[in-house]
C-alpha cells in the first residue's frame, strides 16, 4: 500500500462506501540514524516534513520513514532501508546493524509503526552534501536543498529540548523514536554538560 492509498482510505467517501472494516491499516517505519559530526560527536538525524504533506506539514520527523509498500517491500526492514536511501542517501552497506527498537500504535491512528535505529559510517557533512546534490537535481535551490535535514546532539539537554517542543518531532511516532533511542544516549551520558 502506498501513502496515497492510505490517505484515500481515510476519506469520508471511502468509509461511507466501504465501511470502517475495509479502511487500510498500513505499517509505518521510522529509522533513527546516528552519524558523527566533524568533531566526532554523535548526532541524530531529523528530516523536515514537506509543506505539501497533508499530515503535520512543516514539522520534523525523527530519522527517515514511510509506509511499507507491497510492490517494493517484503518486510519492515526493507522499508527502513528503502526510505533511508530515498530520504538521506545512505546505502545499507554504510550502516552498522539495523536494530528494531519497538513497535507502536499511535492513539487515534490507523497505522502501526516499527521503530529502527542504525549508526552510519558517513559523517553528518557527507549526508548533507549527498542530500543537497540530490535535491538540487530535482530543481531546488541550494538553500532549500540544505534545509531538509537537521542533526541534533545526543546529549540529555538537547534531547529533552526536542521532547519538550513536540512541534519539532511533528508525528507521534517521531516522539516515540526520540524516546526509544534517546534514552540509550542519556543513560550512557557521563559528560559534564548534561
Amino acid at each position: 500500500m502506498s501513502y496515497k492509498d492510505y490517505a484515500a482510505g481515510k476519506a469520508p467517501e471511502f468509509r461511507a462506501t466501504f465501511g470502517k472494516e475495509y479502511q487500510p491499516n498500513p505499517v509505518g517505519v521510522n529509522t533513527v540514524i546516528i552519524a558523527k559530526d566533524a568533531e566526532g560527536k554523535d548526532r541524530m538525524l531529523l528530516t523536515l516534513r514537506s509543506d505539501a504533506h497533508d499530515y503535520k506539514a512543516g514539522g520534523y520527523q525523527v530519522g527517515t520513514g514511510g509506509f511499507m509498500e507491497i510492490k517494493k517491500d517484503s518486510s519492515p526492514f526493507d522499508t527502513a532501508i528503502r526510505e533511508m536511501k530515498e530520504e538521506s542517501g545512505i546505502d545499507p552497506e554504510e550502516c552498522e546493524e539495523l536494530v528494531c527498537r519497538g513497535i507502536v500504535t499511535e492513539e487515534g491512528s490507523a497505522s502501526t509503526n516499527v521503530i529502527f535505529e542504525t549508526k552510519t559510517s558517513l559523517t553528518v557533512e557527507e549526508i548533507i552534501r549527498r542530500r543537497k546534490e540530490k535535491q538540487m537535481k530535482r530543481g531546488l535551490s541550494a538553500e532549500e536543498a540544505e534545509n531538509n535535514l537537521v542533526f541534533i546532539p545526543t546529549n540529555r539537554i538537547a534531547l529533552q529540548q526536542w521532547l519538550l517542543a513536540p512541534a519539532h518531532a511533528a508525528a507521534g511516532s517521531g516522539l516515540i523514536s526520540l524516546i526509544l533511542v534517546g534514552k540509550e544516549f542519556v543513560g550512557r551520558e557521563t559528560d559534564a554538560e548534561g
